[in-house]
């Protein structure tokens, strides 16, 4: 799996549809996507969570991993790589 964070990458969900998340000017390694009320999610890579790939969501000035109330199925970063989400 190769997971390169210097493109975008989307995030495809159950019976909706897909977000794109796009890297951070500046911060390497953040991929976020910006929703049309302002909230933020991202992209993480275990550094908080027993998981090596989570969906963060920005909330009371901390992440909160919330793949399964957004129905995340699977990642496609640019560079090819793919990660889907455990059932």
């Amino acid at each position: 799996m190769d997971n390169d964070l210097s493109g975008s990458a989307w995030l495809f969900r159950y019976g909706k549809p897909p977000w794109r998340f796009d890297p951070v000017r500046g911060n390497l390694g953040e991929l976020v996507h910006v929703t049309n009320r302002g909230t933020r999610y991202a992209i993480m890579f275990g550094n908080a969570s027993i998981k090596p790939i989570w969906i963060g969501v920005f909330r009371d000035g901390k992440w909160l991993t919330c793949e399964k109330q957004i129905r995340a199925n699977r990642i496609y970063f640019s560079s090819g790589g793919v990660y889907a989400f455990p059932q």
